[in-house]
């Protein structure tokens, strides 16, 4: 059969969420350029570019003709004294004036020092021999003829106490005599009562 009739439009539905862009159509065609408008107003000065570099120097020019010189003016005050200059040369000595009276005579000066003592003069001439002391010791010429009475071979006689004690010697008038040594070794002779 026929279709029946539409039925009423239901509510419409919440709007979806936007979908993404599409994208971009080709540009048309461009259109004819119209006539070119008024000149708009100057704009400012744009900043001043960089200097060029500077161009060679020409000749100079001839030099021009002196002026006349001006009036002198008036005379300045003086300037202050200038410093003293450099002493001149010496002039030549006169001639030396006759010498004048001999001073008095100055001090003595001190000793110089000693000089060093010279080398040793000559040994002068032995003197006469004195004569022999007391109680000297007396060596005889020739050889003695003694028996004695006792002899001792191969050892020696000591004395004690030789400066107070010694040998005693009589002599041919009976004297005796005691002979004694120092510690330096000088014999001694000196008379004593005979034992």
């Amino acid at each position: 059969g026929a279709d029946g009739a539409d039925g009423l439009n239901g509510i419409d539905g919440a709007t979806g969420p936007a979908g993404a862009d599409g994208a971009d159509g080709l540009n048309g065609v461009d259109g004819i350029d119209g006539a070119t408008g008024p000149a708009g107003p100057t704009g400012a000065d744009g900043a001043d570019g960089l200097n060029g570099i500077d161009g060679a120097t020409g000749p100079a020019g001839p030099t021009g003709a002196d002026g006349i010189n001006g009036i002198d003016g008036a005379t300045g005050p003086a300037g202050p004294t200038g410093a003293d200059g450099a002493d001149g040369l010496n002039g030549i000595d006169g001639a030396t004036g006759p010498t004048g009276p001999t001073g008095a005579d100055g001090a003595d000066g001190l000793n110089g020092i000693d000089g060093a003592t010279g080398p040793a003069g000559p040994t002068g001439a032995a003197g006469p021999t004195g004569p022999a002391g007391t109680n000297g010791t007396n060596v005889l010429p020739g050889v003695a003829s003694s028996q004695p009475l006792m002899l001792v071979n191969g050892g020696s006689i000591a004395f004690k106490n030789a400066p107070q004690e010694g040998i005693i010697l009589i002599d041919p008038t009976n004297g005796c005599w005691e002979i004694t040594v120092s510690s330096t070794g000088e014999l001694t002779t000196q008379t004593i009562p005979c034992p």
